[in-house]
């Protein structure tokens, strides 16, 4: 027997057994009928393998363009060690929905008792590593392109004048990386939007197993569960691979903004239109996410008018948002690829159609979250019912109306100029608007652990909580007129009316 081959066979069985497992639990949270224990064992099972992806793209490649895998593996769990407060806030969220009967209380008890101390030795740890793995990538690495080390330094071995340039830059690309990166991705993939992402993944791929049955059978057997599991790790790779070099790098910051908005359309939009949603993370923001459909079903119960006034103000509403929320990855991707931007006269017509009710009488509450216990950083998008009748006939027949006379004015070329810009305008105002929600919801957040860590005298948590504001601080302000600079040279060469 060889025993390679059987013991290469047993990993194999093991780690589809893993993905089996995890895709049941995916499905089961998407279908809302996952228990919170199992949920909560979801997401520490979606945050190691995020974790095992990133190992396995390699942070150091990223940073210094070659492969060091111990100092990798201390890069992954300093970024692991940063992340236990959301795994301690989520804790606390699902003791309030468990019994007393739950297999996970008494692990949920023990670290809801030593939250502090695990929180602040996961920071003093990450901190030393960062510390450690600075010195030696200043001293020992060279930097090769591609990669994020190389756009600010030379080729060639360190030269000793060099090496504490060498050792912040490395300093704060690893903890940048974190912040702007694998702390943002941490949450949205594991926490708020991962079994929507896997299932239409999981679906995209069984309809082209479905379509190229035959070609799949011949050349790649059974390789499509694996298939299925890289879908991740192909996103990733060609996401970073924006921020190694000099021409992507600032296309790849604007990049991570426009996630923000696509990433709430996922965690929001899509779970009241579908009326499911994850219960933890919905039940750490509170009330306010009844579905589209039981909103409609409400404004029927008050009489028809009302029913059909109310549904269509609410697909308008929902349409509008969506395109708000859509459109600046949009343009991101037009920037990127430098292909022209076409808006015609019936996009700006229907556009009208869409947003004008955002604006007079929106459904939607779009807010900062505003739990900095809890861990949470981010916006809230809550649903809301049309006040009155009357108020809804109106908002219509003025939508109707400017979007009319939107359609046929633009047949002239000045008003269509005028109206796509309006239009590209507006879109960059909710953008920054939506922006500003983000980091001043960051702000209530560093604030509220700044002013806890000063008063319980953890100075050197205070230095690391206050570099993190003021990375995140230049991520989000310069990433946004970033972004507004590279819009204005697209407008230039490639938007057309």
């Amino acid at each position: 027997m060889n025993w390679r081959k059987f013991l290469w066979r047993v990993d194999v069985r093991i780690e589809q057994a893993i993905l089996l497992f995890l895709a049941l639990l995916q499905v089961l949270d998407f279908l809302e009928i996952l228990s919170p224990e199992w949920d909560y064992v979801k997401k520490i099972i979606s945050w190691t393998i995020i974790a095992y992806l990133l190992y396995h793209l390699s942070p150091t490649k990223l940073f210094f363009g070659k492969k060091y895998h111990n100092t990798d593996i201390l890069i992954v769990l300093a970024y692991i060690l940063l992340i236990i407060g959301k795994l301690t806030a989520y804790a606390r969220v699902a003791m309030d929905e468990l019994t007393n009967t739950s297999f996970l209380v008494p692990f949920f008890h023990l670290i809801i008792i030593n939250e502090t101390q695990l929180i602040t030795l996961g920071m003093y740890i990450a901190f030393l590593i960062f510390i450690v793995t600075s010195i030696i990538s200043a001293v020992k690495y060279e930097y090769n392109p591609p990669s994020i080390a190389h756009i600010f330094h030379e080729d060639g071995p360190p030269e000793p004048k060099a090496i504490p340039h060498r050792m912040l830059s490395s300093f704060l690309i690893q903890i940048g990386f974190f912040l702007i990166v694998f702390n943002l991705v941490a949450e949205w993939l594991s926490i708020a939007i991962d079994a929507p992402i896997f299932l239409f993944g999981m679906l995209g791929f069984g309809i082209y197993y479905i379509t190229h049955k035959n070609i799949i059978k011949e050349k790649q057997g059974d390789a499509l569960l694996y298939k299925i599991s890289g879908f991740a790790e192909e996103f990733y790779e060609k996401a970073l691979s924006k921020f190694v070099q000099k021409e992507t790098l600032l296309l790849g910051i604007t990049g991570m903004l426009v996630l923000h908005l696509v990433t709430d359309f996922a965690t929001f939009l899509l779970p009241y239109l579908l009326t499911i949603h994850d219960s933890l993370y919905f039940s750490t923001l509170g009330a306010g996410h009844q579905p589209l459909v039981q909103h409609i079903a409400q404004a029927f119960s008050l009489g028809w008018q009302n029913g059909i006034i109310s549904g269509l103000l609410i697909i308008l509403n929902t349409t509008g948002l969506m395109m708000l929320l859509l459109m600046p990855s949009w343009i991101w991707y037009h920037l990127y690829s430098l292909k022209k931007l076409r808006i015609s006269k019936k996009l700006l017509a229907f556009a009208s159609l869409i947003l004008i009710p955002t604006i007079i009488c929106p459904t939607f509450k779009i807010s900062k979250i505003g739990l900095p216990n809890e861990g949470l950083v981010g916006v809230h998008i809550t649903t809301t019912q049309i006040q009155s009748l009357n108020q809804g006939i109106l908002c219509l027949i003025v939508t109707i109306i400017v979007a009319l006379t939107i359609y046929f004015t633009s047949k002239n070329r000045l008003f269509e100029k005028i109206f796509g810009s309006l239009a590209l305008v507006y879109s960059t105002l909710f953008f920054g608007h939506y922006i500003f929600l983000y980091y001043a919801d960051s702000l209530l957040y560093y604030t509220a652990y700044i002013k806890w860590f000063f008063n319980n005298q953890y100075f050197v948590i205070l230095f690391i909580m206050a570099l993190f504001f003021i990375i995140q601080s230049i991520f989000y302000i310069a990433g946004f007129f970033i972004y507004i600079y590279e819009l204005k040279k697209l407008s230039k060469k490639y938007v057309q009316f």
